[in-house]
C-alpha cells in the first residue's frame, strides 16, 4: 500500500499483522516523545526555507511573544500571533516565508514554515510535519502542523487553527519527507474508522 505511519508527540501506532490496517491511538498531552539531541540542532538551524537569523524575522518573533516569560508561553504567543498575522487563503504556488510576511496570506503550509522560522529565531527548536485534520461531515483532509521542543520533548503545535496543544484530530505522517508525501498522494484510497473516543478529566 505504500503508507506509512510511526510513533510519534501525541501518537502510538500500532500496525495489524496483515500489515494492511493501522490502529493509531491520539493522546497529545499523554504520550511523549522525547527528542533526539542531534534532531534538536538541526531544528534550531537557519537555513534557506526557515531563515531564522533574519533580523526581520527575529524581530517580528519578539514582538509575538511579547513579555511572555516560560516557553510555553512563547509558543502559545508565536502560534496565536501567526495565526491572527496570516489570512488562511490557499496558495496555489510555493510560498518562501519573506513573502508570506509581506503577503500575510496562505494556507496551512505558510503558516507552519512562518512559525518554524519564527520559533528558531527565538531559540525554540521546531519543525514542520504534515498529517490529517479531523473536519465537520467526518472527514479527514491533508494538513500541516508544527512540533516544537518543550523540556526535552516534542510538542505539536497548530498556528494555523490555533491550537497549543493541538486537540487530538490530528493524525501525523512520518517526518521523512519521502514517506510523508507517499501519504498524502495515498489520502483518496485511504479508509480511517474511529474506534473510540475518550474524555480525560
Amino acid at each position: 500500500y505504500g503508507v506509512v505511519f510511526e510513533n510519534g508527540p501525541g501518537q502510538r501506532v500500532i500496525l495489524n499483522p496483515n500489515k494492511k490496517q493501522y490502529e493509531i491511538t491520539l493522546d497529545p498531552l499523554g504520550i511523549e516523545h522525547l527528542a533526539d539531541p542531534g534532531d534538536i540542532v538541526k531544528c534550531l538551524e537557519a537555513t534557506e526555507k526557515y531563515p531564522a537569523n533574519d533580523l526581520g524575522i527575529i524581530a517580528l518573533a519578539k514582538q509575538a511573544v511579547g513579555k511572555a516569560e516560560t516557553s510555553k508561553d512563547r509558543v502559545n504567543n508565536l502560534a496565536e500571533f501567526v495565526a491572527d498575522y496570516v489570512d488562511e487563503i490557499q496558495v496555489n504556488r510555493e510560498q518562501n516565508v519573506h513573502e508570506t510576511i509581506v503577503l500575510r496570506k496562505g494556507d496551512c503550509t505558510e503558516h507552519a514554515e512562518l512559525f518554524v522560522a519564527m520559533a528558531r529565531a527565538i531559540g525554540i527548536p521546531a519543525r514542520t510535519v504534515g498529517g490529517l485534520h479531523f473536519l465537520k461531515g467526518n472527514d479527514f483532509t491533508g494538513h500541516m502542523w508544527c512540533e516544537v521542543v518543550l523540556e526535552g520533548s516534542w510538542i505539536p503545535v497548530d498556528p494555523t487553527l490555533p491550537q497549543f496543544p493541538i486537540d487530538a484530530l490530528h493524525i501525523r505522517f512520518p517526518t521523512n519527507k519521502a514517506r510523508s508525501y507517499a501519504n498524502m498522494k495515498a489520502i483518496q484510497d485511504m479508509r480511517i474508522e474511529i474506534l473510540d473516543i475518550g474524555y480525560g478529566e
